[in-house]
């Protein structure tokens, strides 16, 4: 019998899931599901920002909708309700496309469009499920376009 790609993919995301992760409903995709807040909380001008990301299921399993917005804090250390900046948060939908290693994590390569464009972007994900981080889309990029490391930035699960 011939495993489709997607479903070797799948099968090899349930080996190293928890057992109360592995049901068939559950993707590969489903680790980055949930908010997440930036671990820096950037004084400027008096006041406090952190980026405050939202991440969704979109159209099919293999789709991410991300939704990011810079919030204001009152507070030095970001705590409590933050005010959002942005009217309009960026908004990407992702597709994974497959994996690969960059150091000695495992990332998931995805593909997106910016707001406004055709243009598809490269990018990487990674969560060890606390920690979320993005491929460096200012840094080097491998032979297909996509980051070779991890940006600096660092979001928390909310």
């Amino acid at each position: 019998m011939r495993v489709q790609p997607i479903a070797a993919l799948l099968l090899s995301f349930a080996t190293v899931l928890p057992a109360a992760q592995a049901a068939d409903t559950v993707t590969a995709s489903d680790v980055y599901l949930g908010t997440w807040v930036s671990k820096d909380c950037v004084p400027a001008s008096g006041k406090f920002y952190r980026h405050v990301m939202t991440i969704d299921r979109a159209t099919g399993e293999d789709h991410l909708r991300i939704s990011t917005a810079l919030h204001e804090f009152a507070d030095n250390k970001c705590k409590g309700a933050g005010q959002p900046m942005n009217d309009e948060p960026d908004v990407r939908v992702m597709r994974m496309s497959g994996q690969v290693r960059v150091g000695n994590r495992l990332a998931d390569r995805a593909t997106y469009t910016a707001d406004g464009t055709t243009n598809l972007l490269k990018t990487l994900l990674v969560t060890d499920g606390d920690t979320f981080q993005e491929g460096d889309d200012d840094g080097p990029l491998d032979s297909e376009g996509y980051p070779t490391r991890l940006d600096k930035a660092v979001y928390l699960r909310r």
